[in-house]
């Protein structure tokens, strides 16, 4: 067997040994990456935010930088024309992952929550930041926020109101004893009442109910008693 394999290549010609050997030094290289796959990465402009193509890899931030995209990128490697494979790099990678690649040249992929995504459309919701299942858990958080919030500013409407209860049961006490507070000081206080509820009214704060006018006037009652 092996005498026969010798004795073929004693008959190739010397220049077809030289041809594959050039033709090796030169593209050799090239050869093998194809072997091993061509990278292509996909970001977004930094300006524009427009889709940008560039065929090599671009796995460290200072790289995608020179390339003025922003800080996530999708690699995709077509492996002999055959099979894709593609993956997150920067930012995005911490919250999403690709599960993986189909349609023509892999240009679709199925990110873990989301399926059948164009790259563009991929990038655009990997730079959003936290997957569905992240942002659904903030949305509650926050909501929860703001109920504390409304209890709070609730709170100090209520707060508001009863100090208001007070200043309209004071004006009203002056207004259904004239008689009695009829002193230069009274009217000055009286007028100076005034002057508040207006302010009040022109800052919109909370009206206070009848009831808690009722319940001030009846604490100044029982508190002269």
């Amino acid at each position: 067997m092996s005498k026969s394999i010798l004795a073929l290549l004693m008959g190739i010609p010397l220049f077809v040994v030289w041809f594959i050997w050039l033709t090796w030094a030169a593209w050799g290289d090239r050869f093998l990456r194809w072997l091993k796959g061509l990278s292509e990465s996909y970001g977004l402009d930094q300006s524009s935010g427009e889709l940008k193509i560039i065929s090599r890899p671009l796995r460290r931030d200072v790289q995608r930088k020179d390339c003025g995209l922003q800080s996530t990128v999708i690699e995709v490697r077509r492996i002999l024309l055959f099979q894709n494979w593609a993956k997150i790099f920067g930012e995005g990678a911490e919250h999403w992952k690709i599960a993986r690649v189909s349609g023509p040249a892999g240009r679709d992929l199925h990110l873990i929550d989301l399926d059948g995504l164009g790259i563009s459309a991929a990038l655009r919701t990997v730079n959003m930041g936290k997957p569905l299942e992240g942002l659904l858990d903030r949305i509650d958080e926050l909501e929860h926020q703001v109920k504390h919030l409304q209890k709070v500013e609730d709170h100090a409407d209520e707060r508001r109101q009863e100090s208001l209860a007070a200043i309209f049961a004071l004006r009203r006490i002056i207004q259904n004893d004239k008689q009695r507070y009829r002193s230069p000081a009274a009217q000055n206080i009286a007028s100076y009442i005034e002057l508040v509820i207006s302010k009040a009214q022109e800052m919109r704060e909370p009206n206070p109910s009848e009831a808690q006018i009722l319940d001030w006037m009846r604490f100044h009652t029982e508190s002269r008693t």
